[in-house]
């Protein structure tokens, strides 16, 4: 007999998994980013109890709406609003939430690497710039000889 509420109503490890597929088809490099930052068995783990209790229809109400209205991956609880919509003014209130949260996510989250090899492009164009006299910015003439030489 069960005797706790996570050991009760688990939603089991295929749900998940397949719930995580979709979101990698429908979310590609935020879900892939969501995957490289997290423990994969505690993000698991952390959603069969967070969409416990919810049936498989409202599992599939839950993704059909984040497929038609989130720009990313929803968050636990924002997929179980989206499974379980409440009152008009609890979906307008979900819906400023979400698009709060859709700009905050639009800000740069690139890795290290990503930095490294940008400022690695941007030197070699500055060096390219010194060695071969190409202006950094098209619009702008290159410096005059007295220009460079006083510069």
């Amino acid at each position: 007999m069960p005797t706790s509420s996570t050991e009760r109503a688990l939603i089991s490890r295929k749900w998940i998994d397949a719930l995580f597929a979709r979101f990698g088809l429908l979310w590609p490099l935020a879900w892939a980013d969501t995957i490289a930052a997290t423990d994969l068995e505690l993000l698991t783990r952390e959603w069969q109890q967070g969409l416990q209790g919810l049936t498989g229809h409202e599992i599939d109400r839950g993704l059909k709406h984040c497929r038609a209205n989130h720009r990313f991956p929803p968050s636990i609880a924002e997929f179980r609003a989206a499974a379980r919509p409440g009152t008009p003014e609890q979906r307008a209130q979900q819906a400023r939430l979400n698009a709060a949260d859709g700009d905050f996510k639009l800000l740069p989250t690139e890795t290290w690497e990503h930095k490294r090899k940008r400022g690695q492009r941007h030197i070699r164009a500055i060096l390219a710039h010194l060695r071969d006299d190409v202006p950094l910015n098209q619009s702008e003439p290159p410096l005059t000889e007295q220009e460079a030489n006083h510069g």
